[in-house]
């Protein structure tokens, strides 16, 4: 799932990396900035950050569309930059490339969707580590009853070939992915709410694979849901409750396998 992975539970990436990626002048400008310390080296060009906010908006979601709809390498830019009513030479004043596009896409969305709703992992107790967790995930699929193309952009980032995961630019968000596995790992085994009798990398593997198509199965199946948002839930309940009982602790009492 990750591979030739630099990342374990003994050198867990600073939690702080996971949260919003600093946004500058945020009531009034997007302009999508990683943070100094999680190793991204890349950000849109300045012109880019001084456009309007809404229009900011409109070329990152219709690109974000675009992506979801045909992932990073069947794309178009032309299509984006006819979409959002630019023109191909203005573009470049804005992005240096495609990749540099994706990856501000990814960390728009990623801090709306996802990096508002991750708690302080150090200050997370035992008692409180489920639902915690949980809750970053029944955030995210409350933010995207009204947008659930981003399922397909989650999807596209999934289905980033092998090398292109290694290496390159935009290999680098599987970097923040991978840092929110490891930091729900390394905290769930410090409180003991975390198995840890099963390697820490297949566990994270794990839950990777089962985010990856839990991804692809909403994206595929969204429309055929009545009540798109109480479904989702009742799904992510169901599905949590799985995880749960994977990666709990057994009960010392009795060795019969029952999940604490």
């Amino acid at each position: 799932m990750f591979p030739d992975s630099v990342w374990s539970v003994d050198k867990p990436p600073g939690f702080s990396n996971l949260r919003p990626g600093g946004l500058k002048g945020r009531s009034r400008v997007i302009c999508v900035i990683f943070p100094s310390d999680s190793g991204f080296r890349f950000m849109p060009r300045q012109r880019f950050c001084k456009l309007p906010a809404e229009k900011q908006a409109l070329i990152l979601e219709t690109a974000g569309r675009e992506f979801a709809a045909h992932g990073y390498d069947g794309a178009s830019l032309n299509q984006v930059l006819r979409a959002a009513g630019i023109s191909k030479g203005a573009a470049y004043y804005y992005f240096m490339d495609k990749s540099d596009l994706y990856l501000t896409v990814l960390q728009y969305y990623w801090d709306r969707v996802m990096a508002v709703s991750i708690p302080d992992m150090e200050r997370i107790t035992a008692e409180s580590f489920w639902d915690e967790v949980g809750g970053v995930y029944r955030a995210m699929l409350s933010r995207c009853v009204e947008s659930p193309w981003i399922f397909g952009l989650a999807w596209s980032v999934w289905k980033l070939p092998r090398d292109t995961r290694i290496r390159g630019q935009v290999g680098q968000v599987f970097d923040l992915l991978r840092g929110w596995y490891v930091a729900v790992v390394s905290r769930g085994r410090e409180l003991g709410v975390i198995r840890d009798d099963v390697p820490g990398d297949l566990i994270i593997n794990l839950l990777a694979a089962m985010d990856e198509t839990n991804s692809a199965w909403l994206k595929d199946h969204w429309n055929e849901y009545a009540d798109p948002e109480r479904e989702a839930a009742d799904l992510h309940v169901k599905m949590f409750g799985m995880i749960r009982g994977m990666f709990a602790p057994e009960a010392t009492a009795g060795g019969n396998g029952v999940h604490q």
